[in-house]
Formats: structure tokens, sequence, C-alpha cells
């Protein structure tokens, strides 16, 4: 149900990334404008190529976005199954100090009765 908003949101954050880049591309080529006039006339004439067009502009805004944000996502889940991994698995148990265990982590079915000292260890 909530997949088609999900989508429209996608294509309204793309079309908002796109109109950022076409901004950023317009302020550099006013800043090149104006240092090109503050350079005077003796200074030489800028090379005719353009290193960045306005649809490059915008095609890397958008572009690099997505990878930032995959990246995020990676290292998001890798953050979280580290958290899973190192979180208490049910089957495990550690022995209590008064019972005069190792204290080491022993292997104990939920179901059983047993001390968790007097379960064998591996």
């Amino acid at each position: 149900m909530c997949a088609p908003l999900h989508f429209c949101g996608a294509v309204v954050a793309v079309q908002r990334l796109e109109q950022l880049g076409s901004d950023a591309w317009h302020r550099y080529r006013l800043q090149v404008q104006e240092a090109e006039c503050q350079a005077g006339a003796g200074a030489e004439p800028a090379a005719e190529e353009e290193l960045l067009t306005e649809e490059e502009a915008r095609q890397n805004t958008v572009v690099n976005t997505a990878r930032l944000a995959m990246l995020l996502q990676f290292v998001g889940g890798v953050v979280m199954m580290r958290r899973m991994t190192k979180s208490q698995n049910p089957w495990e148990v550690g022995c209590p100090e008064g019972q005069g265990g190792s204290h080491q982590q022993a292997f104990v079915c939920p179901a059983c009765v047993f001390d968790c000292c007097s379960v064998l260890r591996y």
C-alpha cells in the first residue's frame, strides 16, 4: 500500500536533487563570469570548453547523493548485524558466581531445568 507513495517520493527527491545540481552549476558559472570581469581586459580569455555542463552537474548531484545514501544504508546494516550478533543468544547463559563454575558460557536449552554450571561445556 505504501509502495506508490515511496515511488512518488523517490521521483520528487530526484527532481529536487536535479534542481539543486542545476542551481549549483548556475552559481558556479556566475562566479566564473565575475572572476573574468574582475580580471579585466588584459587577462587571457578563458578556454571555450566547459569542464562541466549543466546536465552533467545535475546527473552528478543525483548519482553522488544516491551513492551516499547507499553507503549510509550499508553502514547501518553492518552496525545492525554486529549488534544482533553481539546480543545474547537465548541458548547461551553464563554461570552465576556463587555456584563455583568456571563462569564460561554454557549452552542450555530453555526447556531444561538443569543448573547452568552442571551442563556440559564445549
